[in-house]
């Protein structure tokens, strides 16, 4: 027989990510021990896992580091004859920051040269 199930493991992880199917998992075993089955002659093994697990809940959500998307034209070529300058802007929003993740790094607007003949 089954001796009685151990205390369940520490959750796999600290935190769950937002809209995965995969939850962080715990668990739990118990030993083939009450009695342990005989050697001589062979005994049967306990039917049955010796281990079970389970989703853990209420974990907080993982943070999400923001992401930069593409830039984009936000203003027209500063000529209309010649070589001039281009305003682009882009957004941190590929995927936005969430749960306390980092924000995008670096400039959100940049000037890029523009050729009008």
């Amino acid at each position: 027989n089954w001796g009685s199930w151990g205390s369940w493991q520490h959750c796999s992880q600290t935190c769950s990510v937002e809209g995965s199917a995969r939850q962080p998992q715990q668990q739990r075993s118990r030993q083939c021990n009450n009695p342990t089955p005989s050697s001589n002659p062979l005994g049967r093994p306990c039917p049955g896992p010796s281990q079970e697990s389970q989703s853990c809940t209420g974990l907080p959500y993982c943070p999400r580091d923001g992401n930069w998307g593409a830039w984009k034209q936000s203003q027209p070529c500063t000529v209309t004859c010649g070589v001039g300058q281009i305003l682009q802007k882009r957004l941190c929003d590929n995927p936005p920051p969430k749960h306390g993740g980092k924000n995008c790094l670096g400039e959100d607007v940049r000037n890029q040269p523009c050729t009008i003949k």
